[in-house]
């Protein structure tokens, strides 16, 4: 088991001492336009074409190039300890396979299935991309399986079998990022574990939390995820059962209180369409107060791979409030970074 992340931390701290604050992503929403807004970006932001009128989906695969680039730092260094990545990986891994089958389903535009998605040393950029080109669902499934990814070619078969059932479909990919990011963090010390369930948790909190979306195609029972720590099944039935959008929030902020999960999903003022970033900011917020506590530990680098997507998601914000000429205020508010 490993006891001592100092390498790695200190590593991690030095790579996010260089992203981007709040005031840094503030000024570059006051940007006149897109080339203006390329100019003002840190080199290793910026796209490599010198184009004069570059375009926001330049802009996106900059920022998410750049992404990959710090992750694949961090799988260098990381060096024999590579698999207790797999914590940060798996779970940014299934958001892609995720995006990737609802982007085909829906006939999206590959540069839209692409926004957003942080590409990692097991489900690099040319996998992603390719993936995006796909027609359908299964065939994504299947360009995902040729790159090697797990899960990805019982996905396949499940999306080629069952007519509109991508809910059996992405169960599948979810059990087994579950497995892997359990087995993963098995040998990295409790907090690890403690990151891993949580990720499990959030699975088990968002498919309750929209239930309602798909209960005349399958049952939420089937879907539950075993590996959590807060979210158990008896509470996640409750939540998936409710009626009301409400109570099933109550529910689950429930399962989460005392921790910093509660609040984001406690906070009925934060509307459904900002929850995923508070639980982000959430996440990195406990992330970075472990750090303090034991600076050794897996906390500097959880943080650092937490604000990286922040990063990557906020960028993306920047660059479509630049285009459509919004108010640095209304970007203010769309923000992950504190």
């Amino acid at each position: 088991m490993i006891r001592d992340w100092g390498d790695l931390d200190a590593r991690a701290r030095g790579l996010s001492s260089r992203l981007l604050d709040r005031a840094a992503l503030l000024a570059l929403a006051r940007a006149a336009g897109l080339p203006a807004l390329r100019a003002a970006l840190p080199a290793g932001l910026r796209p490599a074409e010198r184009a004069e009128d570059p375009t926001p989906i330049d802009l996106e695969r900059a920022a998410r190039a750049h992404a990959a680039r710090q992750l694949a730092l961090l799988s260098r260094w990381a060096d024999r300890r590579r698999h207790v990545l797999a914590v940060i990986f798996e779970e940014e891994d299934l958001r892609s396979a995720r995006a990737l089958v609802r982007g085909a389903a829906g006939s999206l535009p590959p540069a839209r299935r692409l926004a957003g998605l942080l590409p990692t040393t097991s489900t690099p950029e040319p996998a992603l991309a390719d993936a995006a080109e796909a027609p359908t669902p299964q065939a994504a499934l299947e360009r995902l399986a040729a790159w090697g990814r797990p899960d990805a070619e019982a996905a396949a078969r499940a999306a080629g079998g069952i007519a509109h059932d991508l809910f059996h479909v992405e169960s599948l990919l979810a059990r087994g990022f579950a497995r892997r990011i359990e087995k993963a963090a098995r040998r990295g010390g409790r907090a690890l574990r403690a990151a891993a369930a949580q990720a499990v948790d959030l699975e088990n909190a968002w498919t309750a939390l929209f239930a309602h979306g798909f209960a005349s195609d399958v049952s939420a029972a089937d879907l539950f995820l075993d590996g959590g720590g807060a979210l158990d099944r008896e509470r996640y039935l409750r939540a998936a059962g409710a009626q009301d959008p409400t109570d099933r929030r109550r529910i689950v902020a429930g399962a989460f209180a005392g921790g910093p999960l509660a609040e984001p999903f406690g906070d009925l003022a934060t509307p459904w369409t900002k929850l995923e970033r508070a639980v982000l900011r959430a996440r990195i917020d406990e992330q970075r107060r472990a750090r303090h506590l034991d600076p050794l530990g897996p906390a500097p680098l959880l943080e650092f791979a937490l604000r990286l997507r922040g990063q990557l998601r906020d960028l993306q914000t920047v660059v479509w409030g630049v285009t459509l000429d919004a108010s640095p205020d209304v970007v203010a508010t769309e923000l992950v970074a504190s």
